[in-house]
């Protein structure tokens, strides 16, 4: 009798640590591919002639510089982009879609939630086009909370006219420290 009551509660123990099938949100079908994203709207830009004016602002310090594009580090900005990328089979069913229609231009707002706390990616905005899906801007919100510290990222990118990360950390016993890079694209 012992053994199958322990058994039992061991049964369920297992099956309600289990994540399987417990977010019920859209199917990963529908979720944006991040680095396909980058390819055909940002690559273009990373090489000369393009510049850009940089603004850094950082513990109320303002700090500006025009910058060409070989001098950027890109790698680093791509990562923004793969690691907040929702098109991953272990992300399926973690976010429900909003979709917007602008009925006075021809716009529209995918808004992708996170649905499980735990995700990297809490928030993604996408604006496209309605008649060719062309995007014009994206927004991501990321999270990432540590044993001692979180770091916490909105990135948005305006195609072509901006592209703006917003770095805010937190550790024990300290101020949240607050960091801004835009980079206005200046020959686009």
């Amino acid at each position: 009798m012992k053994f199958t009551t322990l058994l039992f509660l061991f049964a369920t123990l297992a099956i309600s640590c289990s994540d399987s099938g417990k977010y019920q949100g859209d199917s990963m079908m529908n979720y944006p591919d991040l680095n396909l994203v980058v390819k055909d709207y940002l690559l273009e830009y990373e090489k000369l002639p393009h510049t850009f004016l940089k603004l850094e602002i950082e513990n109320g310090k303002k700090d500006s510089s025009y910058i060409k594009a070989t001098d950027i580090n890109w790698e680093e900005i791509h990562t923004y982009f793969d690691r907040a990328n929702l098109y991953q089979k272990e992300l399926d069913k973690q976010y429900s879609i909003t979709v917007i229609s602008d009925t006075l231009n021809p716009i529209m707002t995918l808004l992708y939630t996170s649905i499980n706390p735990k995700n990297f990616t809490q928030k993604l905005s996408i604006n496209a086009e309605n008649m060719d899906n062309k995007i014009k801007s994206i927004y991501m919100e990321t999270r990432d909370n540590g044993f001692f510290n979180s770091e916490e990222k909105k990135v948005l990118y305006v195609v072509g006219r901006t592209l703006q990360i917003q770095n805010t950390t937190k550790k024990p016993f300290s101020a949240a420290k607050k960091k801004i890079i835009q980079y206005v694209f200046l020959n686009s």
